[in-house]
């Protein structure tokens, strides 16, 4: 079988005679070199090796073991293995599938640089060990071409591990830098957060146009949807849409945040808190639009207002003492259930 592929593959089997002979020529040489002018100091030595001498052994003797590797899965099969002629047809096999003489070629070629690049990587091996620090000796030569050949045997195998060491490697590091930009991308947030609150809060001042507010408001909403239970955004956001008489929109982002809590889950004292002052500034401001209507339309609006008020209260008892002084209540002041609300603590409100 190998003397048929030594027939049908003369290029290949010239070429791997050449890259041995050069091999032979350029260590003769240097030896020779070596021995004559005794000139050539450790270090120099040991540096042309590895640059020149070692390649060369790991490719040629790695090639060749990948070409091994091909002939033990490559066989030459009959076309009718039951018939007892002995002379018939037959086809070639590589991996137990039919295959022509050109597909031959190129699998075995494939071997061939798979196995140059397992030799590589036992080569590499060889230089963790530190097996290489002084002047090469015969023994090191065979060595490594013995290494050469049989890593080139497996080159396929020892690949598929380096691959597969690489890229857990990779997907390791991938893993380290995304947490260090996530973490750094948080304290940008917090960053940029903390400037949009500044604005925000300036643009309350009396100095600050409508603009200003209406910037700040449009910028605080877009923090809220990336995060909406946040309560100083949320409260701050109310109390702009408040300053610019925009009442309906401040009980729609506080609408938004106490859903988001209950969502969420009021599973702390803080979720707790938060949702009460939520449903107590949301009461406010529908006291404040109650305000603008007479009739049916008013009753309904400070309804909705008391709801909210009683249920921050049971939640929070802190907020009947805040309600008792709070003006945004004072269209609640002739209210039966409001005045129950507050007689407990207080006493009726005048």
């Amino acid at each position: 079988m190998f003397l048929f592929y030594l027939k049908n593959h003369k290029n290949i089997v010239i070429t791997a005679l050449i890259l041995i002979f050069l091999f032979s020529i350029a260590y003769t040489s240097y030896a020779f070199a070596a021995v004559a002018t005794n000139s050539i100091d450790q270090q120099s030595h040991l540096a042309t090796y590895m640059i020149i001498y070692a390649p060369i052994i790991v490719f040629v003797f790695g090639g060749f073991g990948g070409i091994l590797g091909f002939f033990k899965d490559f066989s030459i099969e009959p076309d009718d293995p039951s018939s007892d002629e002995p002379k018939q047809k037959c086809h070639l096999s590589y991996l137990g599938m039919e295959i022509d003489q050109k597909e031959s070629n190129i699998y075995m070629r494939q071997q061939a640089i798979l196995g140059m690049g397992g030799a590589c990587a036992g080569f590499v091996a060889l230089l963790s060990t530190k097996t290489f620090t002084s002047t090469p000796e015969d023994i090191e030569f065979l060595i490594l071409m013995m290494v050469s050949v049989i890593s080139g045997y497996g080159g396929s195998k020892l690949l598929a591990i380096a691959y597969n060491t690489l890229e857990k490697n990779i997907k390791r590091q991938q893993a380290e830098l995304d947490k260090v930009k996530s973490q750094v991308n948080k304290v940008e947030e917090k960053t940029d957060q903390g400037n949009v609150i500044t604005r925000a809060t300036a643009s309350l001042g009396d100095k600050s146009t409508i603009s200003d507010k209406k910037e700040s408001l449009k910028q605080l909403c877009s923090i809220l949807k990336i995060d909406p239970t946040n309560r100083k955004i949320a409260i701050l956001a109310g109390r702009i849409a408040r300053a610019n008489g925009d009442f309906e929109k401040g009980i729609k982002i506080l609408t938004h945040f106490t859903e988001a809590l209950m969502n969420q889950g009021l599973n702390s004292d803080l979720s707790i808190k938060n949702y009460a002052d939520g449903l107590y500034n949301r009461s406010c401001y529908r006291c404040l639009l109650g305000g603008k209507f007479e009739g049916d339309k008013k009753e309904e609006i400070l309804q909705q207002a008391m709801l909210d008020l009683n249920n921050s209260c049971k939640l929070r008892h802190e907020n009947v003492v805040d309600a008792f002084d709070d003006s945004d209540f004072g269209v609640l002041a002739d209210r039966k259930d409001f005045n129950e609300l507050i007689i407990g603590n207080y006493g009726n409100k005048s």
